[in-house]
């Protein structure tokens, strides 16, 4: 039994007669604990009655008035459900300086029409990528979300028509726990490979990918000691 507190708000359950079979019935009515004698008897304020009852006993069904049972305090919604944020100026690959420098606003993820399923990565540098390379595109950003979550990239459709270019590791996955890792923060980094035949230039705020929330399922016979990531890229091994 839980120790009252003033302020909390109790049910309490009231014997009273049945107006047929005038056999003890409980009646459930609201409460608020004002004061607290001890740890087993409290003052009340019976909500909708308007009458207030001393000396109660609590945690014990002796007398007229039984013994209460808290009503749990609601438990806030998380203030962050899923998300983007830049990463700590440590784990920055190019620095607030050096986009100012360039003309560069650094944004965060967006989707690009109220009903996207996928959110805009932009470039923070401008690179060319020939026939048949790969570059790597920092963002400087790091997702949050739910434990069972995961957040999928894929290309973006004009990406891949128009100018010939994929993910070199087809469909990146960010789990919940690459968010701020001890290595890197969680910092996304987003490698394009050219598959076509001529070099194509990729512009300093360019919209490269496209990151999508999804949920995963976990099988039966998962181990209970999976190891806790403390790294980012490749920190499991081969």
């Amino acid at each position: 039994m839980p120790v009252p507190s003033i302020g909390r708000t109790v049910l309490y359950n009231v014997h009273a007669l049945h107006n047929i079979t005038k056999e003890p019935t409980p009646v459930v009515i609201p409460a608020i604990i004002l004061g607290v004698q001890d740890e087993n008897t409290i003052d009340i304020h019976l909500v909708g009655i308007g009458e207030n009852r001393v000396g109660i006993p609590f945690g014990t069904a002796e007398g007229h008035w039984c013994w209460p049972q808290i009503i749990p305090e609601p438990v806030a919604a998380p203030s962050k459900v899923r998300g983007f944020e830049v990463v700590a100026d440590w784990a920055k690959r190019i620095s607030d300086e050096e986009l100012a420098a360039n003309g560069i606003e650094r944004k965060l993820p967006c989707r690009g029409t109220q009903q996207s399923a996928g959110y805009d990565f932009f470039v923070l540098q401008t690179q060319w990528i020939a026939p048949g390379h790969k570059v790597e595109f920092c963002t400087d950003i790091k997702a949050y979300m739910q434990g069972d979550e995961k957040l999928h990239f894929y290309p973006r459709s004009s990406a891949g028509i128009k100018l010939n270019l994929m993910l070199a590791n087809t469909i990146p996955t960010i789990d919940a726990d690459y968010y701020e890792n001890e290595d890197n923060d969680g910092n996304i980094t987003l490698v394009v490979r050219n598959l076509g035949t001529e070099p194509v230039c990729i512009n300093a705020g360019d919209r490269i990918a496209q990151g999508i929330f999804e949920k995963y399922l976990a099988a039966d016979n998962d181990p209970e000691d999976l190891p806790v990531r403390k790294g980012g890229i490749g920190h499991t091994g081969k």
